[in-house]
């Protein structure tokens, strides 16, 4: 199946790739339109854009705001919590009233409401708990289980990368120091 668009491609651009091959260019650019090529461009321009911060970079407002909106994502919203096997209180407050709370009219606020928001907000931050408690027996499981000769992760992984590249040419000379008996 392949093959056969190959031929089909071939067949259809010929004169593209006779101009191609003389002049030492790549036949494929020739033929792609200027709309998929700009689509192209656009959208490696915008992810190099998305990628220049990273989620955790809380020292710039565009990563600020990244690290706000996967927040907001890993939240249960009111209107998600009856399909979520929640108790449904905050939906059906929500949507009795007519209007949403607004902490700046002074009103009093409705007490299923607040209590199932607070029901959410601590589900999530026991999930994050976990999380963190998750990645730090995962860290103190690697630190006790490998011989330490580095200094951070850097160092590490700079040293992974000595050790594929030279532990071959290196291992008579590291057993003769582990066992004394080195010129």
């Amino acid at each position: 199946d392949k093959r056969l668009m190959q031929e089909q491609w071939k067949k259809q651009n010929t004169k593209a790739i006779e101009v191609a091959s003389e002049s030492g260019i790549d036949a494929k650019h020739l033929v792609t339109s200027a709309k998929d090529s700009m689509n192209k461009s656009y959208h490696a321009q915008e992810k190099l854009v998305q990628n220049q911060f990273e989620v955790n970079d809380y020292y710039n407002s565009e990563g600020q705001h990244r690290n706000y909106q996967r927040n907001m994502k890993s939240i249960v919203h009111s209107s998600r919590n009856a399909s979520d096997g929640g108790d449904g209180a905050a939906t059906t407050a929500a949507t009795d009233n007519g209007n949403s709370f607004d902490p700046t009219l002074g009103g009093g606020a409705n007490n299923a409401t607040e209590r199932a928001g607070a029901r959410r907000l601590a589900k999530e931050m026991h999930r994050r708990i976990d999380k963190s408690r998750a990645a730090a027996a995962k860290r103190s499981l690697e630190f006790n289980e490998t011989d330490i000769s580095s200094i951070n992760k850097r160092n590490k992984r700079f040293n992974e990368k000595l050790s594929r590249q030279f532990d071959k040419h290196t291992a008579e000379i590291r057993q003769n120091l582990e066992r004394g008996t080195a010129l």
